[in-house]
């Protein structure tokens, strides 16, 4: 059957109260299934762009499937950068 797609989901932790701020991949990052290969990009978050300690930041983003889109279990890596302000 197919799988439901989720959005990433982080906790950022530290001192109560600290502000931060949230860096999300700039290029689409590839997933593969064996030799078959799609793209997810733009990358969204919320809380978008900063947030308040202790947060839980949900990340998603648009996955770019071809016409004759191989069907798979798809994996694959994107960085989030999350600094403190």
């Amino acid at each position: 059957g197919a799988n439901s797609p989720t959005a990433g989901v982080f906790t950022v932790g530290g001192a109560a109260g600290y502000g931060f701020s949230i860096t999300l991949p700039g290029a689409p990052a590839t997933i593969t299934s064996g030799a078959n290969t799609m793209t997810v990009g733009t990358f969204t978050s919320t809380p978008s762009g900063s947030g308040t300690v202790p947060a839980t930041v949900n990340v998603g983003g648009t996955l770019n499937v071809g016409a004759a889109q191989a069907a798979g279990s798809y994996t694959g890596t994107y960085a989030v950068t999350v600094n403190y302000n």
